[in-house]
């Protein structure tokens, strides 16, 4: 049962309070008999709190009815309930009433609903034991159920500034910096992908794909960081994208309906932004030398945190994957390609500790993440010694898909099957989660290595190993 407690704002209903504290704070006195019949009302303030001045005669509960949640209708029935039966209400020091905070809906002027909030303070008639009548001060305490939970909300949002100081002190300024410029401009190019009008160059369907692939990097950008706020809100969006995508047909309109949930995203980052600012021009990072192997800690971090949440033990192996050892120009590119692909690896690829044990394996998965210089060309290569592909479930899974023509994958061989796992829109996952399952992830990386003149393969052997290369142009 969901009750607002205001014992810090309203007084105890038991104690004594003046009468002209009583009218400050918007009360009126009424009268119910022994079938909850609302029998004399003393004020008409009564009529103005419950928005109808003639509830004399009428029922407590049916007079209540049309104003409460449907939760709280059948508390208030249930305590009414008691008043009958047991002659008794229930004591607010050792279990929830209702009536201590009702919250009322009502018909306020000009046919506008309006939300109130009210404590029903019982007490019985001196001639009680004859007559069973209650008498009930109905006290308004909207204003203090507001104030309170403006403080409360106050209160919350200085310790959310305060979780995020210390997210962000983890890593290096530079770093920080990077994920707020990065962001910021990616944020921009959704809202200009929404705004933007369609053509056939750049049809309505187009244009969600590009949003989406953009939010699934901001998300995965945003988890390393360990910024919850900015990677649930956009997972959420992911929610609404993937949504529209089941439709036939999309428009404009559909677009432009995600404008409050990038906003609430900018709202986010632009305040992340100011506390970094702070905290900047408070000393961080001042002291702070240059190092080349933050891309490594921060995917470690990354690994460590998603490890954890999947119960497994996975160690990241470092085959030269330094900041200096990717062009600059590369840099930004590989290092969310490298991300993706070590999520996929520790919350797909390596198995927990008593599946690699059952298979006489080491009970942590290693993940190894190289570099190499070859004639011109840079090879990134993240390779996992879990489970492997299945391409019997990667086949069984593109049969069911609408993606895919069933009498085509019949016929499939093992290139055509790991082909198919970067298909926009295909998963092999169950259920869908905040790491998995939305069929976007490969296909993100292959357009986005593309993109910058680079090719993707895919090795695997089924309970040995998955090993993705990438491979770039120098210059």
């Amino acid at each position: 049962m969901s009750i607002v407690t205001l014992t810090d704002i309203v007084s105890d209903p038991h104690s004594r309070r003046d009468k002209k504290d009583v009218r400050q704070m918007h009360a009126g006195l009424m009268e119910i008999d022994s079938d909850l019949v609302i029998s004399k009302v003393h004020d008409k303030f009564i009529g103005t709190i419950f928005g109808d001045p003639n509830i004399q005669g009428k029922k407590l509960h049916s007079v209540l009815g049309p104003q409460l949640s449907q939760e709280q209708y059948r508390d208030v029935v249930s305590v009414l309930k008691t008043l009958v039966l047991n002659r008794d209400i229930i004591s607010s020091t050792n279990q929830k009433n209702p009536f201590d905070c009702l919250k009322l809906t009502i018909d306020g002027p000009q046919g506008r609903r309006v939300t109130k909030y009210i404590r029903c303070e019982f007490s019985k008639d001196k001639n009680f034991d004859q007559t069973g009548r209650w008498q009930i001060v109905v006290v308004d305490i909207s204003k203090s159920v507001r104030i309170s939970r403006q403080v409360r909300r106050s209160s919350e949002k200085a310790e959310v500034k305060v979780n995020t100081i210390m997210t962000l002190l983890r890593f290096e300024r530079d770093l920080v910096n990077e994920f707020l410029d990065a962001t910021t401009s990616s944020l921009r190019n959704i809202i200009e992908n929404i705004s933007s009008r369609s053509d056939k160059a750049q049809p309505v369907r187009h244009r969600m794909e590009k949003v989406y692939c953009i939010v699934h990097q901001i998300k995965g950008d945003a988890a390393i960081l360990n910024l919850n706020v900015v990677s649930d809100q956009a997972h959420n969006l992911e929610n609404s994208l993937s949504d529209m995508n089941q439709k036939k047909e999309l428009f404009q309109q559909d677009l432009l309906d995600l404008i409050p949930s990038v906003r609430e995203m900018i709202a986010s980052v632009k305040e992340i932004r100011q506390i970094f600012e702070e905290i900047v021009e408070g000393g961080w990072g001042r002291e702070q030398r240059q190092n080349d192997d933050s891309m490594m800690r921060r995917l470690k971090y990354l690994v460590d945190r998603l490890a954890k949440d999947n119960n497994k033990k996975v160690i990241l192996v470092d085959d030269g994957y330094v900041d200096t050892s990717i062009p600059l120009h590369l840099r930004r590119i590989v290092n969310t390609v490298v991300t993706q692909l070590a999520r996929n690896a520790v919350v797909h690829g390596i198995e927990d500790r008593d599946e690699r044990l059952a298979q006489n394996k080491t009970p942590y998965g290693c993940l190894h993440v190289s570099v190499q210089h070859v004639r011109g060309k840079i090879s990134i290569c993240v390779r996992d010694d879990g489970r492997g592909l299945n391409f019997g479930a990667i086949k069984q899974a593109a049969l069911k898909s609408p993606l895919f023509r069933g009498a085509e994958v019949e016929k499939w061989g093992a290139l055509q099957v790991l082909n198919a796992l970067f298909k926009p829109g295909f998963s092999t996952a169950k259920q869908l989660t905040q790491h998995a399952g939305r069929g976007v992830g490969l296909d993100v990386i292959k357009s986005t290595v593309e993109k910058h003149k680079g090719t993707v393969t895919v090795k695997s052997i089924a309970g040995s190993f998955t090993e993705f290369t990438m491979v770039f142009p120098s210059t």
